[in-house]
């Protein structure tokens, strides 16, 4: 799978690099009643050792499309073999070339929460997205849970102008 559709889901998905390439087609769920899949990633496979449900919204649901039937475990890999890390030589010539001198891929997940945050997304909703919460969310999730994150992290795909913000330095 090429670098942009990887980079793409990380924007909109705000997962860690090492949880992007262990991400398994197997972790995929279905949501009954929402027309809609999530993946789950095992709690042995995260940072804060704690399940984590990785809601989708339309560019996170058409890069995981585009990878489907891809004959291999991993929902990214690369060519059959695993992908071991997004800090590879194809993400810092395309980061040179962007001029994007030194953005590290872990800023990938900020750009996934700011953007959120102003697009109207709740602190507790950010959170929950993020993984940057203790057990708030139970490893029994409720279908208006899930719901609620695909919602909000729906607003990253959203249409509407933002208005333009200028900092002027005071005087």
């Amino acid at each position: 799978m090429q670098k942009i559709p990887r980079t793409l889901f990380a924007l909109h998905t705000g997962l860690r690099d090492q949880e992007i390439y262990g991400l398994r087609w197997d972790w995929e769920h279905d949501v009954k009643g929402l027309h809609t899949t999530v993946f789950v990633i095992p709690e042995t496979e995260t940072k804060h050792g704690r399940e984590r449900i990785v809601p989708l919204n339309t560019v996170a649901r058409s890069v995981v499309a585009s990878g489907r039937g891809n004959g291999s475990e991993r929902v990214f890999d690369l060519d059959g073999q695993k992908v071991s890390r997004m800090n590879d030589k194809a993400w810092r010539k395309a980061r040179e070339a962007a001029g994007l001198q030194p953005v590290p891929v872990h800023d990938l997940r900020h750009t996934f929460g700011m953007p959120l945050r102003a697009a109207g997304g709740s602190l507790e909703d950010r959170q929950d997205s993020l993984s940057h919460h203790v057990g708030r969310i139970t490893t029994h999730y409720s279908r208006v849970e899930i719901a609620r994150l695909i919602e909000c992290v729906e607003l990253l795909c959203g249409e509407e102008k933002r208005p333009e913000v200028t900092l002027v330095k005071r005087a």
